[in-house]
């Protein structure tokens, strides 16, 4: 993701050219400099591949994994498959061969780096107001069919890609742009993606996660007071249901507030080094090139370690997702002896495909109590 590619254009980062042209000690100095960066790369790579190949290949297994929810999060996973399969390989061979890559091959990845890394933005920004719903509207959010899931995917992916097709290398080729006006595109275009990939999607989720919190801490103060006694069957339930589903729920959102936190810290970095590139490179950035080169690889590090993150995070934090990650690894293991739900048989997961209309009144105690043993299960392990 990166109008950072203006430093490329601009200092002719050639680290095969500035190794030929030194002397044999600087030389090899800069050849065993060069090969650790590219081995860390690589296995940064592997990781991040391995990693959310897991997640997806969870989801397909476990048709418990398949509610909203986790359809954000395998949707955020092939964002991130693709920053390792795609856009990292390309960073080494860049790194390799030096910068900048030839025309078309610089462009596509200056684009589909931005492309899958906006999308992974995009989809943590409508996960946590999923959550928010999920939590200050519980049964508004039972309604909400995987239609609108699939809709608002889709709508993360197709900002992502029109964001990335606005970048100045390419609409150069398709407009008449003079040249004088090239860096001001850059500009505007690096304020676009610092407001959409960034500041904006923090604004928000830091938002919707505070207001998360204080829902839950309201929710469990009511619930430590006295209940008065209800004949009413459908309010009983609902204060059961809530009561027994607020655990998972404020799990899931501390959950995502680890993803969260550490994106923006991995992200924080390289938005500083690419608006200071684009608005002051000859001065806040006026370095050799060997330094500057680590700078941004560096930067470009944080923020690809990123898309390898979730996928522990996932691991360590929720208990249905490392069930299956063990089951995918070890076939031979399983977890949760006794377990009345097998993860590979549909089961209750029927009851999460959320095609139950806030009309069926009547029917909302046999569904609560349905959803109660569902989380039984949930928070079994």
């Amino acid at each position: 993701m990166s109008n950072i590619g203006y430093i490329m254009d601009n200092r002719s980062l050639r680290t095969s050219n500035n190794t030929r042209n030194s002397t044999s000690i600087n030389r090899t100095s800069e050849t065993i400099e060069l090969s650790a960066r590219v081995i860390v790369s690589i296995a940064l790579m592997i990781i991040i591949i391995l990693g959310n190949s897991l997640v997806i290949l969870a989801y397909k297994k476990n048709h418990r994994l398949r509610t909203g929810t986790y359809t954000f999060l395998v949707s955020l996973a092939i964002s991130d498959f693709l920053v390792g399969s795609v856009s990292l390989p390309l960073w080494i061979y860049g790194s390799v061969q030096g910068w900048p890559l030839p025309d078309k091959v610089y462009t596509f990845f200056i684009c589909f780096d931005i492309f899958s890394a906006l999308a992974s933005t995009l989809h943590l920004s409508a996960v946590s107001l999923e959550r928010f719903v999920a939590i200050s509207k519980p049964f508004y959010y039972k309604t909400i069919t995987f239609r609108s899931y699939f809709v608002w995917i889709g709508v993360a992916w197709g900002l992502a890609f029109v964001v990335a097709a606005l970048h100045p290398r390419i609409l150069s080729t398709v407009l008449p742009i003079p040249k004088d006006s090239i860096h001001f595109m850059y500009q505007v275009h690096g304020i676009v993606l610092f407001s959409c990939g960034y500041l904006a999607p923090m604004v928000l989720i830091t938002t919707v996660n505070i207001r998360i919190f204080k829902i839950a801490k309201k929710l469990i103060r009511n619930m430590a007071r006295p209940s008065q006694v209800t004949t009413n069957r459908n309010s009983s339930s609902i204060l059961n249901y809530t009561r027994r589903r607020l655990p998972k729920e404020r799990k899931t959102a501390i959950t995502l507030v680890m993803i969260t936190g550490l994106f923006f810290a991995a992200w924080l970095p390289f938005f500083i080094v690419n608006m200071l590139s684009l608005y002051c490179l000859t001065t806040c950035l006026s370095l050799d090139e060997r330094k500057l080169l680590i700078i941004v690889e560096f930067t470009k590090w944080l923020h690809y370690s990123n898309s390898a993150i979730n996928a522990v995070i996932y691991a360590f934090r929720d208990i249905e997702m490392r069930k299956t990650f063990i089951s995918l690894l070890w076939p031979c293991c399983r977890p949760c002896k006794g377990s009345r739900v097998d993860p590979t048989s549909p089961g209750p997961s029927v009851l999460r495909t959320r095609h139950h209309s806030s009309s069926s009144v009547s029917k909302l105690p046999e569904f609560l109590a349905a959803k109660e043993k569902e989380t039984d299960h949930d928070l079994a392990c």
